[in-house]
């Protein structure tokens, strides 16, 4: 019987040793995932403010938004020049990333690129990526005016967001959203198969809300 009694205490300290590591390990790898999870929100804001900093230095414009995308990764960044005249900035944001270009960190690259295409990267672009699901440009230039083309296929709409008029513009691949702003205009293009007209306009508006109120980072 005492025999007995020892195996079986032997059991229940087994089992319950058993269930405290197991505990553990869940505890560890949440830990390991919340740390993670913080690091790329860290450098996913650091990329952000360097595509600012550089769009608003070159363009010489006192701000502009570059907004966090929710499970979107920027692909590429770049200013386009018109001669010498820097006059637009593009954001393209896609489902995944992989390989960095790693040539564009160095200037000399950057800067023969731009001669040859007349776009200047700001950050190095990845070479490899999904779908583009997003693409915001801010361009100094006057806000387009509207196509009037539905005989190609592209439906457009003079819309009211937040008390602004927006030109919104339905390609057939994106809904696209212009508004007018002090230094020029901004175009929000979302890709149709990733996203609702219905949510694309929420988020517009909340753009334009951080637009207005100067809420930029």
């Amino acid at each position: 019987m005492k025999k007995l009694l020892c195996v079986c205490s032997l059991i229940i300290a087994g089992i319950t040793l058993f269930g405290c590591g197991s505990s553990n390990m869940a505890e560890n790898n949440d830990g390991e995932k919340e740390v993670s999870e913080t690091n790329e929100k860290k450098q996913y804001d650091s990329v952000i403010e360097e595509i600012r900093d550089k769009a608003m230095s070159e363009l010489d414009i006192k701000d502009i938004l570059v907004p966090e995308m929710e499970e979107l990764e920027i692909k590429n960044a770049f200013v386009t020049f018109s001669g010498e005249e820097p006059f637009s900035v593009d954001v393209q944001y896609h489902a995944e990333v992989s390989d960095k270009d790693e040539r564009y960190e160095n200037e000399v690259i950057v800067e023969e690129e731009k001669e040859k295409t007349g776009m200047k990267h700001l950050v190095p672009p990845y070479v490899n990526a999904g779908d583009m699901y997003f693409w915001l440009a801010f361009s100094k230039l006057d806000m387009p005016e509207m196509l009037n083309n539905e005989e190609g296929g592209i439906s457009e709409d003079l819309i009211e967001i937040e008390a602004n008029e927006v030109l919104f513009r339905n390609n057939g691949t994106d809904y696209q959203y212009f508004i007018a702003v002090d230094e020029g205009h901004y175009m929000f293009s979302y890709n149709i198969e990733h996203y609702s007209q219905e949510e694309v306009e929420k988020i517009t508006s909340k753009f334009i809300e951080k637009i207005k109120s100067g809420e930029y980072s």
